[in-house]
This record gives C-alpha cells, structure tokens and sequence, in this order.
C-alpha cells in the first residue's frame, strides 16, 4: 500500500511540471494569436476565452497523469489480458466522449452564433478527433514499456539480492558443517591435554580456539576484510589443526608489502584450507605444507594456494574443483566482481596443486596511510 502511494505521489510530481510548461506556452500562443483574431477589440473577456481553447489540451496531461496511477493498480498481465484491453477500451470511450464535449462547449463560448458545427459532426465526421485516440494509445504503449522495464530492473535488483544472500546463506553452511568436527577434534585435544597435565599447552590451544571463534563470529558480519587479517585468522587455524591432525602441516608465506592491506572478500581463503584438511581427515601420516603468496599486478590482487604433498600423495584437480568450499568461494568471487575476477586450479606436477586467485586490487587507505606514516 506504502508503495502505491508512493508511486502516485512520483507520478504527479512529474505531471505537475508539465503542467506549468504547458500553461506558459499556452498564455504565450493566445497573446500572439489574440491580436490577429481579435482586431481592434481587445478585451479581457476575448483573452480569456482564446486562453481556455488552448488550454483544452491540458486532456492529454491529465489522461497521462491519471494512467500512470491507474497503471499502478491495473498492470498488464497474461491472466487479465481481455480486463486491461477492456478497461482501456471503456475508459478512451469516455475521455473522448468528454474531451469533445467540453472541446464543443469552449469553441461555443468563444466563437458563439458563428459556430455552426453539430455535436455528432464533431464526433464522428473531425479528422482532428482521431488526434484523442491515437495519443492515448502512444500514451498508453508507452506507459506500459515504461513499467515493464522498471519491473524488470526492480527484478533484477531482487535477483542480484537473493543471490547474494544465497551465496552467504551457502557460506554460512558450510561453516557449520565443517566446524562441528573441527572443534570436537579440538576440545578432545584439550582434554588429552589436561588428563596429560599439560596445562600450558591446553592454555594456549584454548586461547587459540577462542581467538578464532571470536573472529569467526564477529569478522561474519562483514564483507571483507584485509588480507593480513584473513591470513592471521588462516594462521590461528592451522596452528589449532597442527596440535591434532595425525601427520605434518607446513605454512609459508610471501605476502607483498603493496598487497598486506588489499580488501579481500571475508573468508575466501580458509574455508578452502578446512575443506582440504577435512578431505584429509580419513588419511594417517600425511605430511604436506600450505604456502600463500600474494601481489599487486595491473590494478589486480593475485593470490596464489600452493598445496604440496609429500610421500607421493595428492589429490587431484577434480577433487580440489568440487570442493563444497572452492564452488562456494568461485560463485562468491563471480557474484561480487562478475568477469573481472578468476579463479584456477592447477597441478603442476604429481604433488602440488595451484589455486590461483585473481581480482580487483582495492585497498585499505586509512590502514596503508597509517603504516606509511610509521615507516618514515
């Protein structure tokens, strides 16, 4: 209902400038035809009357104004097709009905005794009558484009919305279906720990733990971050994993200076790593390490996923591709920069496997400016 008003009210906000133009150009045109049709008799009984024939086209105003807020309520559609045909038809019968009427009763105002032509005459044997009907088609076929198109991007918008709630909705997801095993493995490491009194180590795995539960809730809110804090939250999960996971896992890193500060989409890194790790829960004595690099090139932020396997073990491209959170990240990546992003998968011999992160390079201002404050 708000909407409704709302358009009405636009509506008219746009008709009534017309309005004013109209006015002018009709007071202007009657002043200038005013001294040729009345020669010698100028009075304002005769302005008047010359002014009010040029304002009868004020009926095609009107009629525009009154179907763009009829259009709100009675729209185009399959199901009421013979409705709106209908209702048009009956309603150009009555505005041309009464458009000629009060056309009649201005012309007999204005020309009196010498105004010989009947009311039937006026109807249906005036070439100019016709001028009603067919601008009220236009008025009506362009109304009608006008809203399909405004529906039409209003659907889009909404679209674009949903999937972007779906793609977080898919985010979150996957989070809660990864994380419940992550952190039963890390609690029962905890609780090894301390049967083990080992306080120190169950110390610092438990404030380990609460520092990455606490980004994950507060930093999910948001929709990026910058790299050196998506790297840290990486760096706290994997120093978690390592004090469980049955093998060895390595971490390096070759993060760019121009790159530290660069705004990434919130959690496109680690939700990849878990689901790696997650795919390697079910194997003993792997020993594997992770290195991530990053840097500026062409106004893009490359960031490169090295996985390299030891002990001749890898999975392959295919495996890595239909990753719930690979697909989850891809479509995130392509929703949020749409061609202007990429995202490869490859390996380049038996033991490595390449993820390959390319997008806009957008960067933290306040922070950069800060640290370049700092350095001097």
């Amino acid at each position: 209902m708000k909407t409704s008003i709302n358009k009405i009210v636009g509506n008219f906000n746009l008709i009534v400038p017309l309005i004013l133009i109209l006015t002018i150009i009709a007071l202007v045109n009657s002043t200038q035809f005013f001294f040729f049709l009345f020669q010698g008799e100028y009075n304002f009984l005769n302005y008047t009357k010359l002014t009010l024939s040029k304002l009868i086209y004020f009926y095609y105003f009107l009629i525009l104004a009154l179907l763009l807020n009829l259009n709100v309520k009675i729209q185009l559609r399959k199901k009421k097709l013979l409705f709106w045909i209908g209702f048009h038809c009956l309603l150009l019968a009555l505005s041309f009905f009464i458009h000629q009427a009060i056309t009649i009763y201005i012309d007999k105002l204005l020309f009196k005794e010498s105004y010989l032509r009947s009311y039937y005459d006026t109807l249906f044997n005036n070439p100019d009558a016709w001028i009603d009907i067919v601008a009220y088609i236009l008025l009506v076929v362009g109304i009608t484009l006008l809203d399909s198109k405004r529906i039409s991007q209003e659907n889009e918008i909404k679209c674009a919305q949903l999937e972007e709630m779906l793609l977080k909705s898919n985010l979150q997801e996957l989070r809660t279906r990864i994380h419940p095993q992550f952190l039963f493995k890390t609690l029962a490491t905890i609780k090894a720990q301390i049967g083990k009194k080992k306080n120190r180590e169950a110390n610092n795995l438990l404030s380990m733990l609460s520092d990455f539960l606490r980004t994950t809730v507060y930093e999910s809110g948001k929709d990026e971050i910058e790299l050196i804090e998506e790297l840290q939250f990486l760096n706290t999960y994997l120093s978690i994993e390592k004090t469980a996971f049955d093998g060895v896992i390595g971490y390096r890193e070759n993060i760019a200076l121009d790159s530290r500060n660069a705004l990434v989409p919130i959690f496109i890194i680690q939700p990849i790593v878990e689901s790696i790790l997650y795919e390697l829960s079910c194997e003993t004595n792997l020993s594997f390490e992770f290195y991530v690099e990053s840097s500026v090139q062409n106004s893009n932020l490359r960031i490169m996923l090295v996985t390299k396997f030891e002990n001749g073990f890898c999975l392959s491209t295919n495996t890595i591709e239909n990753l719930e959170a690979v697909k989850v990240v891809k479509e995130r990546l392509e929703q949020i920069f749409a061609s202007r992003q990429s995202f490869e998968v490859n390996c380049s011999n038996e033991n490595i496997i390449e993820i390959g992160i390319l997008f806009p390079f957008k960067e933290n201002f306040e922070d950069s400016a800060l640290i370049n404050l700092m350095e001097k």
